[in-house]
């Protein structure tokens, strides 16, 4: 919308915020882009029975700055799209029920600089190959 404006405050499309110089013109973002240098997930198919509950943090290792992160947090839906909505499209304590290979999509944000990353992992889900009969019922071996 046309018009003349005083800028009080921004942030930038990764969370920055910065120092206003000129109300009306300049701004430079103070925050550093934190890099995903690695992400580094299972090699081997995760049992995808729905049942087993698997942790993304555990499964997934994610490098930020060439340092490991402990944790992020993970999304079913990219947070670049439009529609997406947190609160709906979050993974739960990053908590999962694998069926299907599915990617995770992941946000890190700077504790220090407040500003944000996002990625994607794939997880690969194999049902029937890790499939076999225990006392007259189907199990993935990493259920016993």
């Amino acid at each position: 919308m046309p018009g003349v404006y005083t800028i009080k405050s921004f942030t930038d499309d990764f969370g920055c915020g910065g120092t206003i110089l000129n109300p009306s013109a300049e701004v430079i973002v103070s925050g550093t882009l934190p890099v995903i240098t690695n992400i580094t997930g299972p090699i081997e198919y995760i049992c995808g029975d729905s049942i087993v509950c698997h942790d993304l943090d555990t499964l997934i290792d994610v490098e930020i700055n060439g340092s490991e992160i402990v944790h992020v947090t993970w999304y079913t839906k990219s947070p670049k799209v439009v529609g997406f909505n947190p609160a709906t499209d979050s993974v739960p304590f990053g908590i999962i029920k694998l069926k299907d290979t599915t990617e995770y999509f992941l946000i890190y944000t700077d504790p220090l600089t407040m500003c944000t990353v996002c990625d994607s992992t794939i997880v690969n889900a194999d049902f029937l190959s890790m499939l076999f009969a225990t006392n007259d019922k189907l199990s993935c071996r990493c259920d016993l």
